[in-house]
């Protein structure tokens, strides 16, 4: 049985934003957010289609976790730290709900 350890979470971007995710969200989900933020901090127009399958792989694993919601919750989250991650809405074409 799975369990379902709950985090109300609230983040900080490094422009000092603070974006609450939700109301609360799944620690498997905080994970997730945390390596696709790691993933995406660096990227710019040039580099972000060498990680193009591994950031697909997270899309697929949230869309499990919470769908649309919570892919949107994601995308503002990583786009807050790195404009240039707004990239995700072309390479989350087709998953699940999210169409470009």
């Amino acid at each position: 049985m799975a369990q379902d350890n709950r985090l109300a979470v609230a983040i900080s971007t490094s422009r000092g934003a603070s974006i609450k995710l939700g109301t609360a969200v799944n620690s498997d989900a905080k994970l997730l957010f945390d390596e696709l933020r790691d993933l995406t901090k660096s990227w710019t127009r040039h580099d972000l289609m060498l990680s193009r399958n591994e950031a697909r792989e997270i899309g697929w694993k949230l869309y499990r976790l919470g769908g649309w919601p919570l892919m949107a919750q994601a995308y503002h989250f990583v786009t807050g730290i790195n404009p240039a991650a707004t990239a995700l809405l072309a390479l989350r074409d087709g998953i699940g709900d999210w169409d470009w």
